[in-house]
């Protein structure tokens, strides 16, 4: 548990003060290697405690935790990969109104990607309750 803390805190300092520090060298806008960290931040502890729900006995409640994190880890690196495809000078120049993603991609990916989120949380639910009936 000691590392598990240490980590968490040492990866919370990094996400907050790195930016800054590549933003002095590079001239880039702040608010983008900002997000690209969280967003890969995100992800990582996605990916680290999912095993951890891996191991727990069939259930529901363990197909919704898995789904979340499934779900959170495709967010996280959903933010770093639309920025690594947008060219930092050009995230200003950004319409209000768009998210990140769908500008770089040129239509409402976001949409598509959260009805399908919600598809296969419809489709959990549908298997526990067919299994129950049983």
């Amino acid at each position: 548990m000691r590392w598990i803390a240490i980590v968490l805190l040492l990866g919370v300092f990094i996400v907050h003060d790195t930016p800054q520090w590549i933003v002095e060298g590079t001239g880039y806008p702040r608010n983008w290697f900002f997000y690209g960290l969280i967003g890969a931040w995100t992800a990582l502890l996605s990916a680290v405690t999912a095993p951890f729900f891996w191991e727990q006995p069939h259930s529901l409640w363990r197909s919704l935790a898995l789904a979340a994190l499934a779900i959170s880890f495709i967010e996280g690196m959903e933010m770093p990969a639309c920025l690594l495809a947008l060219d930092p000078a050009n995230v200003n120049r950004m319409p209000s109104g768009y998210s990140l993603c769908d500008y770089v991609v040129g239509f409402p990916i976001g949409k598509i990607i959260e009805c399908l989120y919600f598809l296969a949380v419809l489709y959990i639910l549908w298997r526990a309750l067919a299994t129950r009936a049983a």
